[in-house]
């Protein structure tokens, strides 16, 4: 079913009038994904992405996504249990993640080069002429946040389920978080710099090959995994916080929502 609706969101790839209205393409990522904004390509050229597109959704639903649900729902199952974490059982499996990640990258790198290669060089100087070179936020960045790590999974602390913590560990929970916060610094200053040159360089008007480009890549894809080390971490930390009945009640309502999940899941397929 995950199958069908992404390649059904690929399939709906604008054509020739599909861009209508949409802004001029400023980045050569606006043309990846399925909603790219294609109202400066041909209708071959927006036909020639679509067909690109569809085979790399398949791809990455078909070879990719089972693999890192399964390897993230062992860790989520693991932080959401009654019984004790183990650090170095979880460590090991995001070990596991980091060639799928870095695999994932190569290939995404290779799918955005393919794009440019679709352009001809007058598209691609005036989406130079448009780029403007942006910088990620993290003021206000969580580092308990599922978006930003693995974090702690607050479902799994039942803060969101009617599980209360006490003062005395809700100021040692918000002294880990701050440590984990300033390990996290460096990380997204050397990510928001990698990505930068990166992006500077895909929209460029001059040639661009995969050799300049995969250090970037694979050392933003590296820093991922650094990120998520430390969210794990903080996550395993956390926990350990918790009282045993505490736990318990956690992973009792885990269990519930997961249930009814799987119920709401059942229905819709």
């Amino acid at each position: 079913m995950k199958i069908r609706r992404l390649l059904a969101l690929a399939l709906g790839l604008y054509l020739a009038v599909g861009g209508a209205g949409r802004a001029e393409i400023s980045n050569v990522r606006d043309l990846g994904g399925s909603h790219p904004q294609i109202n400066d390509l041909s209708p071959a050229q927006a036909q020639q992405l679509s067909s690109l597109t569809r085979a790399t959704l398949l791809k990455t639903v078909t070879d990719v996504m089972p693999q890192v649900n399964v390897l993230n729902q062992q860790i989520t199952d693991r932080l959401g249990g009654a019984g004790p974490v183990d650090g170095t059982e979880l460590t090991q499996l995001l070990d596991q993640l980091a060639p799928i990640y870095a695999r994932v990258a190569d290939e995404n790198l290779i799918y955005l080069l393919q794009i440019r290669a679709l352009l001809t060089q007058a598209q691609l100087s005036a989406i130079a002429a448009r780029f403007q070179p942006t910088t990620r936020s993290h003021a206000n960045e969580d580092p308990t946040s599922p978006a930003g790590s693995y974090a702690i999974f607050a479902d799994d602390l039942g803060l969101t389920r009617d599980q209360r913590l006490s003062d005395a560990q809700m100021v040692q929970l918000e002294s880990l978080k701050a440590a984990a916060k300033a390990k996290l610094v460096p990380i997204w200053q050397e990510s928001d710099a990698n990505y930068l040159q990166l992006d500077s360089l895909l929209n460029s008007a001059g040639t661009v090959t995969f050799e300049q480009l995969e250090p970037l890549q694979q050392r933003i894809s590296a820093l991922r995994i650094e990120h998520d080390a430390v969210g794990l971490d903080l996550a395993v930390k956390a926990l350990a916080l918790l009282t045993p009945a505490q736990r318990t009640q956690a992973a009792t309502l885990r269990a519930q929502i997961e249930a009814l999940h799987a119920q709401e899941a059942a229905l819709r397929n």
